[in-house]
């Protein structure tokens, strides 16, 4: 596809202003990754593609970092839901045209908070689901992601654990979730792992990206597969 067809946020440096980074996002056309809304006025999305002033590529990226997973977990379920429904509802009507092809990414840190099972004490007046029983912070990730896509909210997700390669507690180990936690060993890597290598994978969200985006660019081939860029 054409790289003008393409529009995306451009990630913000930490030492950048949000005044600034306004400005950046305004230089490069924030207008392209609006796009209308059923019950909002708008909404930006993180990555949109067009193809003749077609939206045929829609794709909201989210990530979460320790240590307090808890705090920021139902926002994040509560968003990836009600932008899809939204998205969905604008179409209906007509204010956004065609069918883009809709992608969820999800990236969570990996380490023991996010690890750790059974230690949550959510309650509710009704029994919860029995699959939430004994799960951690990078299932709940894994769950939320399935669901999208198996209730149609979502074309593919990608759900993603990475992990730090250094440790976050430098200067003040209160910091480390696995010094907090009394992990046996206190080791920092980068490292990566898919959350479900069968429903959430790479390979599977790129095959039906690359399908949408071949039934308006087909003439168009790529200098090499993205299918087999993690091999």
């Amino acid at each position: 596809m054409p790289a003008e067809q393409v529009h995306y946020r451009s990630p913000r440096d930490k030492d950048e202003s949000p005044k600034r980074n306004k400005r950046l996002l305004d230089e490069i056309g924030s207008q392209n990754i609006t796009l209308p809304g059923y019950y909002r006025p708008t909404k930006q999305w993180d990555l949109v593609v067009y193809h003749d002033k077609l939206p045929i590529v829609i794709i909201e990226l989210k990530s979460q970092t320790g240590p307090s997973y808890g705090n920021n977990a139902n926002n994040r379920a509560e968003e990836a839901i009600g932008n899809a429904v939204d998205l969905a509802r604008a179409r209906e009507v007509g204010l956004v045209p065609g069918h883009p092809w809709t992608g969820y990414v999800f990236v969570i840190e990996d380490d023991a908070a996010s690890r750790r099972r059974g230690a949550h004490r959510d309650r509710s007046f009704y029994p919860k689901d029995v699959i939430f029983a004994d799960w951690s912070h990078i299932d709940r990730v894994r769950l939320l992601s399935q669901r999208l896509v198996e209730d149609g909210l979502y074309d593919a997700a990608w759900a993603v654990a990475t992990s730090r390669p250094t440790c976050p507690g430098a200067g003040n180990p209160k910091n480390c979730p696995q010094l907090g936690m009394n992990a046996a060993e206190h080791l920092h890597r980068f490292g990566w792992h898919e959350l479900d290598t069968k429903t959430l994978s790479y390979v599977q969200f790129t095959a039906g990206l690359v399908s949408q985006i071949r039934q308006y660019y087909s003439a168009m081939q790529p200098t090499e597969d993205p299918i087999t860029f993690l091999d």
